[in-house]
Parts: C-alpha cells; sequence; structure tokens
C-alpha cells in the first residue's frame, strides 16, 4: 500500500478524530440502556449511522416493532439519496467490495471532507486506496469511541443526561469550517431556515435532526449551484 497516499488519508481524517468523542457518548448511553459491549461494537461496526445508532437505543428500549424502526432509518437517512448521486463521479472508478464498503461508510463528516477535493492531485489508483483508507479510519474511530464510552459507562455514576449533544457539537464545528471556507453562505442560511422550521413544529427535540439540517445544506452547496445533484429541470435553479 503506497505511504504517501495512507499518510494524506489520515491526515484529512484528522477533523474527524471528532467520532471519538461522539462514539464514547454513543457508547455510554449503550451501557444505560443496557446494551452489551459486543452488541454495542457489532452495532457501529455493521449499523455505522451516528444519529441513528443512538435513536435506535431509545426505540430498542421502548421495543418499537421493527417496521417503525425500519422507517425512522429510512427518514432520518434519507439525505444519504443526495450525498451518494454527489459522489458517483468519485466512486465510479470503484470495482467490488471496495466500492460498496466506500458506499456504506459514507457518512456525513467524511462527505464534508471530500467536498474540500484532498485527494485532486492523486491518480486514479491512488484515489481509490484514498477513500477506502479515510472512510475505514474515520469508522474506527467511532469503534474506538464507542468501546471506550462503553467500557467507562459502567465505572461513571454521575447524570448522562445531554450527553448525546456529542454528535451535533460535531456537526456544528464541520459546519463551522464549512462557512468559514466558504464566501457563498446562502445554503448554510437555507440550513438555517429548516432548523428553524423543524424547532417550531418539533418542539427542539430532535437536535441531531436539526443539525442534520444545517450541515446537509451547507455541505451540498457546490451541487446545488452546479445543478449536479438533479438531472431534471429545476425551477429553483434558475
Amino acid at each position: 500500500m503506497n505511504n504517501k497516499v495512507t499518510k494524506q488519508a489520515i491526515i484529512s481524517s484528522v477533523p474527524i478524530f471528532g467520532y471519538v468523542g461522539a462514539g464514547f457518548a454513543f457508547g455510554i448511553l449503550a451501557k444505560k440502556y443496557d446494551i452489551s459491549l459486543l452488541h454495542s461494537i457489532m452495532m457501529s461496526i455493521f449499523i455505522y449511522a451516528g444519529g441513528m445508532q443512538y435513536i435506535a437505543l431509545e426505540f430498542f428500549s421502548k421495543q418499537i416493532d421493527l417496521l417503525s424502526l425500519f422507517l425512522i432509518a429510512i427518514f432520518v437517512n434519507i439525505r444519504h439519496v443526495a450525498y451518494g448521486i454527489a459522489m458517483l463521479d468519485r466512486y465510479k472508478i470503484m470495482t467490488g467490495l471496495s466500492k460498496i464498503y466506500a458506499i456504506f461508510s459514507l457518512t456525513d463528516e467524511t462527505f464534508a471532507v471530500l467536498q474540500g477535493n484532498p485527494e485532486k492531485k492523486l491518480s486514479e489508483k491512488e484515489k481509490k486506496s484514498f477513500y477506502i483508507i479515510l472512510s475505514f479510519a474515520n469508522q474506527m474511530y467511532w469503534i474506538l469511541g464507542t468501546i471506550i464510552g462503553r467500557v467507562a459507562g459502567s465505572y461513571i455514576t454521575f447524570s448522562l443526561k445531554g450527553v448525546e449533544f456529542a454528535l451535533v457539537a460535531l456537526f456544528t464545528i464541520i459546519f463551522i469550517e464549512q462557512w468559514k471556507n466558504n464566501v457563498d453562505h446562502k445554503p448554510a442560511i437555507l440550513g438555517f431556515i429548516i432548523a428553524a422550521v423543524v424547532v417550531i413544529f418539533n418542539q427542539g427535540s430532535n437536535m441531531i435532526t436539526i443539525s442534520i439540517a444545517i450541515l446537509h445544506s451547507t455541505q451540498l452547496r457546490k451541487h446545488i449551484r452546479t445543478n449536479q445533484l438533479l438531472t431534471f429541470p429545476n425551477p429553483f435553479l434558475r
């Protein structure tokens, strides 16, 4: 494996090291809901869905039926349809299991990092390795945080109220970086408006959804401007 590519991918993943903190919070909550260490790790390996993992814990504790959980998962993660379309050009060079893993492991934060085109100077072969290493490193941060949090949760005696805000904090950090690095703030403002609507109708009870609304609008700014996400006429982009 190319050491240069590995080094560049790891460096690019540094902003997402915050996954350790978010995974830690998930691990603590898993302990709170009596989810075993093994099952907590399995969730972070095979589900790896960030906010949806937080939501799933609460639903598991309430014994929600699987169909309802499935529908909620689709609703919460519907933004990944847009992510997938936005990544078509990049991932068309991928094949086999590596392509499947790249698609599976594409998270909000990984997508945000890739919008900076950190791999633009790499060859096509190097890009394949870059995408896999970056995605794998990010998932390892989440899994590491899950393990530490789940183990630490057994020894924490103080109140854990609000610990789920860790993921929202990570979204906020990435949003600030996106805001600072881009002149066009209209998509971000649109995200704030969407978030305000969510607060009004949802009484601010789902901060993860609110933060996703803001971050999603910011991350897709390039594709909104160039109409790359849509293959049909869009009356809002005139």
